[in-house]
């Protein structure tokens, strides 16, 4: 597997992971957790290009 597919497939999972976070989020969180997961998500993508530099 190439490296541009591995980072479509690891893109997709953090975004579906983003949107089920930010769904739970909004069901019962705090614009602290909307924050704490737009971070966690940051460093996920961050850690991804590290990896696949």
């Amino acid at each position: 597997m190439d490296k541009e597919k591995i980072r479509v497939f690891c893109e997709q999972l953090i975004e579906s992971y983003e949107v089920a976070e930010n769904q739970v989020n909004h069901d019962r969180g705090t614009s602290e957790d909307f924050e704490r997961t737009a971070r966690e998500v940051e460093a996920l993508r961050q850690e991804l290009n590290e990896l696949l530099k």
